[in-house]
């Protein structure tokens, strides 16, 4: 009984952040087609639909959140099959997005759709390993290490310049197979769906979202925090500091059209914030430190030798 209760509670929450991704994205892509698609033209615009998605996505984090902590932290086998099925439908979904149809844009919707939903469950079970809130900081460090050196002598600087001449290009020619791995929205303005940002960025962001509910930490900015959310069963907005913190980044790519990892500007805004709102939580021990420090150390070494 309460097994099949708990299948119709993951069935019923994985088809409330699908129909929230899909129908919008669809409706969106069909306004290409109208005769206002004038006003899509600014810049301005085309951001206050990006903020939109963003919004969108991070309301599906609480849908998620509620029934991960309600049931699926303490069966991570139905989380494991959950990833491999998904892992297998995004590579199936990608072949039909490639084609130039209208069933390949609505592959590379549903595609965007599994990725969300890969990333709020791993994202997820990462912040499982997180047993003191201070600990945080060390993988925040890691993150951002990693992220920024990867953009400046990594792979992330080699997949940045595929897809920018991909995309610039009028999405012409072979696409690009890391094209899988991103979150993708309509533009209004052509007959493709453009990338925003990759799914190890949502990944973060979900992992972060869950640490601080793990700690009762609110970090939201619009609505209601994300511990009053998931206690509650009513429908509320939620828009979190670490989402205006992925906007920031965009925002910086869009204006400056040079691509931006989002992860370090992400901590550089959310991470200060939380330690100045919240200072009687980051009880730090000296290994701490270390781990913190470690990273950006090694990372200098390394750039620099």
């Amino acid at each position: 009984m309460n097994f099949s209760k708990n299948n119709t509670s993951l069935i019923n929450a994985l088809t409330s952040i699908s129909i929230i991704w899909i129908a919008p994205s669809i409706l969106f892509y069909l306004l290409s087609y109208a005769n206002i698609s004038g006003i899509f033209l600014s810049q301005t615009f085309s951001f206050v639909v990006i903020v939109f998605f963003i919004f969108l996505l991070s309301n599906t984090m609480v849908i998620f959140l509620r029934y991960d902590r309600n049931y699926l932290c303490t069966h991570n086998n139905i989380r494991r099959n959950l990833l491999i099925n998904l892992i297998i439908f995004r590579l199936l979904l990608f072949q039909i997005e490639n084609t130039d149809s209208f069933a390949g844009i609505l592959a590379g919707i549903a595609g965007t759709t599994t990725l969300i939903i890969f990333a709020s469950l791993l994202g997820s079970y990462l912040s499982q390993a997180i047993k003191r809130l201070p600990e945080l900081i060390p993988v925040c460090s890691v993150a951002f290490t990693v992220d920024l050196y990867s953009v400046l002598q990594g792979p992330s600087k080699k997949i940045a310049l595929q897809i920018g001449e991909y995309y610039s290009s009028g999405a012409k020619g072979t696409v690009p197979y890391v094209d899988i791995i991103l979150i993708k929205i309509p533009h209004l303005t052509v007959n493709y769906l453009t990338p925003i940002f990759g799914v190890s960025d949502w990944i973060f962001v979900v992992f972060f979202t869950t640490t601080l509910l793990k700690f009762r930490v609110s970090d939201s900015v619009l609505g209601s925090d994300i511990t009053t959310l998931i206690d509650s069963e009513n429908r509320q907005f939620y828009f979190p500091l670490v989402s205006i913190g992925l906007l920031t980044s965009i925002f910086i790519a869009y204006i400056a059209n040079i691509f931006v990892p989002a992860l370090p500007i992400i901590i550089m805004i959310v991470l200060p914030w939380i330690i100045i709102k919240h200072p009687n939580l980051w009880n730090m021990k000296a290994s701490d430190y270390y781990l913190t420090l470690i990273p950006p150390v090694v990372a200098i070494i390394v750039y620099f030798s």
